[in-house]
Formats: structure tokens, sequence, C-alpha cells
């Protein structure tokens, strides 16, 4: 019989949860280690947790958004790979995430302001490089809208947010489902299609959508939120849009969407091995293509 997460945890579950939470307090432990500081900041939605570190630059400011389910600690491996790119990395965990507490009944929209409020305070007047993956990428390309002045540039990978049509959009959605055991191990081999131990993440990924934040995302998230094509065409800082070759969670479409939409600046990859979450298998990979781009053609830092 299938395993079937229920809405009232069984104890199986709750044990489970125990040990995702043991897991992730293991990685932050290790990233504390390795020179990275945690700290709580305040928003309208209660303290959002930030991982810092420091590192050599160029890039004065880099900010990394993890995905929908995810936690900052999720991004160590490219954390430790961007050392040498930036001065100062922040990686906060995004509302409902992570080390955050809950927020049930909150909408992304206040949401997203959370995460501005706490970005703002913390660039100050110094502009960003910003690197967004999946429900990062829609929080990242956000922030550039509403914050041009802050973003330096922005790469974002495996971005949501693309506006094809309403039924695709319902697919999409019901993909990321993860009642079942069954659900998640299929949800995982799409965002990690080419990860041998991608197994290792099938219960995690089930308790971490099982959160409000999580939830009420895949159930209330609607077609008319997505984004609209002049608000893409009106994006100014210089853009990076990498959608690998085995990218499986969402449909070409999407890609065709963000090809069609992004302003004609903005620079557009396809690398061979690289799927959904690529900064797990591949994060040396992807903090190459985060240095080319955070160098101007003249090879001046963006700053």
């Amino acid at each position: 019989m299938e395993t079937r997460l229920e809405a009232v945890p069984t104890a199986w579950e709750r044990a489970m949860t125990l040990a995702v939470g043991l897991a992730d307090s293991l990685a932050l432990r290790a990233l504390r280690a390795r020179g990275f500081r945690s700290r709580h900041e305040a928003s309208s939605l209660g303290p959002l947790h930030v991982l810092e570190g420091e590192g050599t630059g160029p890039i004065p400011i880099l900010v990394v958004l993890h995905g929908l389910g995810a936690a900052a600690t999720d991004m160590g491996p490219l954390m430790l790979a961007v050392r040498s790119l930036a001065v100062r990395i922040l990686v906060p965990d995004l509302p409902g995430h992570g080390l955050n507490p809950d927020v049930p009944g909150s909408s992304m929209e206040q949401q997203e302001q959370a995460v501005v409020e706490v970005l703002d305070r913390l660039l100050e007047d110094q502009p960003a490089v910003v690197y967004g993956n999946s429900l990062g990428g829609i929080v990242a390309l956000r922030y550039a809208l509403r914050r041009p002045d802050r973003v330096a540039g922005v790469m974002v990978a495996s971005p949501g947010g693309a506006r094809t049509t309403e039924e695709e959009h319902r697919l999409v959605m019901s993909s990321f489902r993860s009642d079942t055991l069954r659900n998640s191990a299929a949800l995982v081999a799409r965002v990690f299609p080419n990860l041998w131990f991608r197994q290792h993440f099938v219960v995690g990924m089930s308790i971490r959508l099982r959160r409000p934040a999580a939830r009420g995302f895949l159930l209330e998230a609607r077609y008319d939120q997505t984004f609209l094509p002049e608000e893409l065409a009106a994006l100014r800082a210089p853009i990076l849009l990498s959608w690998g070759a085995d990218e499986r969670v969402f449909p070409p479409s999407h890609l065709a969407f963000f090809k069609r939409s992004l302003p004609p600046h903005a620079e557009i990859q396809e690398p061979e091995g690289h799927g959904h979450s690529a900064f797990i298998k591949d994060a040396r990979g992807v903090a190459a293509q985060l240095r080319k781009f955070s160098h101007s053609p003249s090879g001046d830092p963006r700053r």
C-alpha cells in the first residue's frame, strides 16, 4: 500500500519531520564551521533567517534565493563555490521555509514584500547581483522590477512564473503534489534527473512541501499572478536566464515564454547536464556561469 501523507501527521511523519530538522541543523552547523553566519532580520511577516558569508570579490554583494520547499542551507554547495566571486554573500530563507516560522494564511504578495523589506535593509545603498532558482527566480525578477536601482544583475535558473495557458498553469501546480511518497519521488526525479543519490531527498521534499507557506502557494497560486510579457520587457538590469537542457519540472513552453518576453539585452543559456536545480550537482558550473555573467563585456565587475 502506498504511504499517504495525511493532513494530521502520523507518528512516522512526526519522526521524519524531526529527522529533516536534524539534517537541516547539521547542514547549518557545517556552513557555520566554514565561516557563514546565521541571524534573523525583522520583516512584516516576522523574523526572516539569513545566512551571510564573506568572500574575495569582485562582486560587492551576491544574493542567493532558493526555490519552493527548499531552504537557505540547501544552497550550501553554491555558497561555497561562489566565495571567490563576492565580497558579501546573502542567502535568506524565504518566508515559511527553512529556519523561519510558519506563516499560515499569508499571501505570495505578503511573502515577497517581507523579502523586499529584508533585502532593502541588508543591501543599504549598494546594488547586488541576485541569483534565484525556481520560485527564487520569481522573487529575484520581481525584486529587480520593484528595486531596479538595487540590482546590478539578475541570474535566474529555471524560474517559475511563465504565463502560457491556464490549463498548463494548473497542470504545473498539480505536478508538485507530495501527498504520497510515490508522488514525492516522481517530483524529486524531475527536479534532479541526473543525480544518483536523489532518493535521499524524497522524504525531505514531502515534509517541506507540507509546510503552510509551500502548501498555500501550491493551492492558491493563480494564473493571473504569473508574469506579463510587458513586465519582463521592462527589466533594466543585466539578465542571464539559465534553462538546463535536462529541465523536467517546467515544460518547454515556459522557456519559450521567457525567450519571447525578456528584453533584448537578456542572455539565455541552455547548459547540457543541468536540470531544474543544477546547483546541487554542479555548483562549480553554476558559479562559473555567475562569474562570467557578473562581468561586463569589458571585464569590469558589475557594480
